[in-house]
């Protein structure tokens, strides 16, 4: 299957619209600063369920 281009025209842009050309490199690390994250996985919710002691 053939891969059409996109727009083929003039660029119109004034700006880029990024400053910085890679976001990953502006990384903040500070090993010095306790973590803000509460729980272990900020993605998975605290269950009732967690903590019981099985049967």
């Amino acid at each position: 299957m053939e891969e059409k281009g996109g727009y083929q025209g003039p660029e119109r842009r004034r700006y880029q619209r990024r400053e910085n050309p890679d976001r990953r490199a502006m990384v903040r690390y500070e090993p010095d600063k306790t973590p803000r994250r509460r729980l272990a996985d900020r993605r998975r919710a605290a269950s009732v369920w967690d903590g019981r002691e099985r049967f």
